[in-house]
């Protein structure tokens, strides 16, 4: 990458600002490409979502200057075309380092082969922008004939070459590709699809039946089943809980700081806190996921962790200057999703499995106001204006509700069971015990 190059070369002078120079540096360079085109209406294109293309370039920069002050910077195309001209406006974002010593700089080392490329993606975006186009509006027929009477659709194509590098000699470098789809039918029922590899016929078809088949649903307002038995989380709404309460808790900082709902006498004592059957693990080696890259920006190399353990805390999240503070290696960044992967070790139930399990309950797929409740307690009281009712193990129409729960009861329970999706990475969860279902 010649961008990365010229800038490497740059830094490598220690260039001098304010009577200070640049000692030691990092950073990441990235270059993309996106092809961008959508159906409005069951329209393709149109005036609201005609196809283009962008390019654009940008980096995450660390500079360690030579009175131990420290950098960290975005880095826009101006800026990298021209690093002298911004060296000042870096230097003016200098700041004492978090704990008082500079962070250490990644060295050599050779990260780990991963699946980010798809050429069939690249194809599209360089050579074949029309396979895309086909592909976006054969879902649109197929979604219609399913019985859709509006199709709404978003697709993104996107192609890029990563460059991370520092001063100590970590070279880093990969191409990655991402696909992007979210489908909507009657502006009721909705999917999605986003992986860095083309999708599958498999893929496809379940986009369409998916959405449509919830559309249906949707459309029939029902009472809330008395009494409501349980709920049924879809995949979406575990990961947003999880994203919400159990990673923000295990971040090294925070607990260190007190912040947290676990203590550093619970990561040291391994303090159990979910069922023994279940772990969480960080994994950013899994082929063609958006979590995957064979390093983070501050030169992390690829893994997989387990945060929790059968049940018990294991190691928290810790980033390259936290490590230097906790005595720890710093853990993978996904670069998307999943954030998190729940795994159980138990026999899982399949949806309509889970279904008839439930009996009478509600189904959730979305968990709208999630981001204001409080992250320490790890509970929640939320309105879903579009659960779906289940009666005698099957899906009657929509209800809103109101939830009251708290994610790590659900996941501390004997009676919940983790279900699996097909086509989905992440599972659901059906919870019975320790969850208010009420009508909104």
């Amino acid at each position: 990458m010649i961008v990365a190059d010229a800038l490497a070369a740059y830094l490598d002078q220690r260039p001098p600002c304010d009577g200070q120079r640049v000692a030691g540096w990092r950073f990441e360079v990235a270059e993309r490409t996106a092809l961008r085109i959508g159906i409005r209406d069951s329209q393709l294109g149109g005036p609201y979502e005609g196809p283009g293309i962008a390019r654009w370039l940008a980096g995450l920069l660390e500079l360690h200057w030579s009175d131990g002050r420290l950098t960290r910077a975005q880095a826009d195309r101006q800026a990298l075309a021209d690093p002298p001209s911004a060296l000042a406006e870096w230097r003016s974002a200098a700041l004492v380092p978090r704990h008082g010593a500079l962070p250490p700089l990644p060295g050599p080392s050779v990260p780990p082969a991963v699946q980010t490329f798809d050429p069939s993606v690249s194809q599209a975006v360089y050579d074949e922008p029309a396979r895309a186009l086909g592909l976006l509006a054969q879902l649109g027929e197929d979604a219609g004939r399913s019985g859709a009477a509006r199709v709404d659709a978003v697709l993104r194509v996107t192609v890029g070459r990563h460059a991370v590098r520092s001063s100590a000699g970590f070279v880093a470098g990969w191409d990655e590709t991402a696909f992007s789809l979210q489908l909507w039918a009657d502006e009721l029922g909705s999917a999605s699809y986003e992986r860095r590899s083309w999708p599958s016929p498999a893929d496809r078809d379940r986009l369409c039946v998916e959405a449509t088949e919830q559309a249906h649903r949707l459309r029939v307002e029902v009472p809330v089943p008395t009494p409501a038995g349980g709920v049924l989380f879809a995949p979406a709404a575990v990961d947003a809980l999880i994203g919400r309460f159990l990673l923000p808790n295990l971040n090294g900082r925070t607990i260190r700081e007190g912040r947290s709902l676990f203590a550093q006498t619970d990561l040291d004592q391994r303090q159990r806190v979910l069922r023994d059957d279940l772990s969480l693990l960080v994994d950013t080696t899994l082929p063609f996921e958006m979590a995957t890259a064979p390093c983070s920006p501050e030169g992390v190399r690829a893994g997989r962790v387990a945060l929790i353990a059968d049940g018990r805390l294991c190691r928290p999240l810790v980033d390259v200057e936290e490590s230097q503070a906790l005595g720890l290696p710093p853990t993978p960044r996904p670069r998307g999703r999943p954030f998190a992967l729940l795994e159980c070790a138990a026999p899982a139930l399949t949806w309509d499995q889970a279904l008839q399990a439930l009996g009478h309950g509600v189904v959730v797929r979305a968990l709208p106001g999630l981001h204001t409740q409080a992250v320490r307690r790890a509970s929640y009281a939320l309105v879903t204006p579009d659960a779906e009712a289940v009666v005698g193990g099957a899906v009657v129409g929509r209800c809103a509700v109101r939830l009251a729960g708290s994610l790590i009861d659900h996941v501390s329970q004997a009676s919940s069971r983790v279900v699996r999706v097909s086509g989905v990475l992440g599972p659901g969860l059906l919870v019975f015990d320790g969850v208010g279902v009420t009508p909104a």
